[in-house]
């Protein structure tokens, strides 16, 4: 496929995932978190250690994975200091990873994360509510799926300067506000008992967005599920997240995740049905293996976030500096 039809084809699956949003936005969600969101973070790893992880140095990548792998045991151990540790090492992994992805001096590196340690220790920024909620609830899912999204395809079309390439890139920016502003949540949906029973273990994302955000208010379970501004943030997330990982798998000519040995590509489907059936036969471990799994590729992807903001901004920094 060229890169026009790469666009267009991404264009289409952007109109499409926001149609069945808005007719469908809590199956929509768990179908694309389950399905195809194992899928993405799976095989987005495997590529991201092919690349390693956009790091030159093996020390490096290792600081990095043993400091995302200690983040992700959060799920599983809860004392207090140990949160509280944790809740300091999110920005601690966000100053690494931009450290990383802009220089290769070990010396850089420590110094940048001493200072963003002493800064939210000494500030006490991790026990604040604004803190938590961007780094533990907004960073792995929305920031992750519209911003980082919204980079990769700028910087296409900052590659490509094509038609099409801006075409799809202002088709992505109304498609995703476009729920807060077009009553969509009036067209007729009914949520099934089904989806409502497994969609309880995301709603912090819901409550977090309305009170965060003030768009209107949520102020128990059931107006997440029926009232207008629980549908319209249900709409945006279900088509943020679904468009997110069905551009992953659109662009497969371009990343080229799955030119991998026999070998490697078996074991990540192996493992993908693996988590699948875990989720059917024991839905909370199941779920807990799968969020670890998304906050792993979140954070590990964090470097090539960083260097795509480079990318976009240098060419504006020179003229700048001209």
């Amino acid at each position: 496929m060229t890169e026009k039809h790469i666009n267009l084809l991404n264009i289409f699956l952007m109109v499409f995932s926001a149609a069945l949003a808005i007719a469908f936005p809590f199956e929509l969600f768990l179908f694309s978190f389950f399905v195809l969101g194992a899928l993405h973070y799976l095989t987005e790893i495997s590529w991201l250690e092919k690349k390693q992880f956009f790091i030159k140095s093996k020390m490096q990548i290792l600081a990095l994975i043993l400091l995302v792998i200690s983040i992700g045991i959060y799920h599983f151990y809860t004392q207090p200091w140990f949160i509280d540790t944790l809740n300091i090492m999110l920005s601690v992994l966000v100053v690494l990873a931009i450290s990383l992805a802009l220089t290769n001096k070990v010396w850089i590196h420590i110094i940048s994360v001493c200072i963003g340690f002493f800064a939210v220790y000494g500030l006490k920024l991790y026990q604040t509510e604004a803190y938590l909620v961007i780094f533990s609830v907004f960073l792995p899912s929305i920031i992750h799926i519209t911003i980082f999204t919204f980079v990769f395809i700028l910087s296409g079309v900052q590659k490509e300067r094509s038609l099409t390439g801006i075409l799809s890139l202002v088709t992505f920016v109304v498609l995703s506000f476009m729920y807060f502003f077009i009553p969509t949540h009036t067209l007729a949906f009914s949520v099934t008992p089904f989806a409502k029973d497994l969609y309880f273990e995301f709603i912090v994302l819901n409550k977090k967005m309305s009170d965060f955000f003030g768009y209107g208010s949520i102020n128990n379970l059931e107006e997440i599920y029926f009232s207008a501004t629980g549908k319209t943030i249900m709409q945006y997330i279900a088509f943020s997240y679904t468009y997110h990982f069905l551009n992953w798998f659109s662009k497969t000519s371009i990343i080229k995740w799955h030119e991998v040995s026999k070998v490697r590509l078996a074991s990540v489907f192996g493992l993908y049905f693996l988590i699948l059936g875990l989720c059917y036969f024991n839905f909370k471990l199941g779920i807990s293996l799968l969020t670890i799994l998304g906050v792993l590729h979140v954070y590990l992807e964090l470097p090539l976030n960083f260097i795509s903001f480079e990318r976009i901004f240098n060419p504006l920094i020179l003229k700048l500096k001209k």
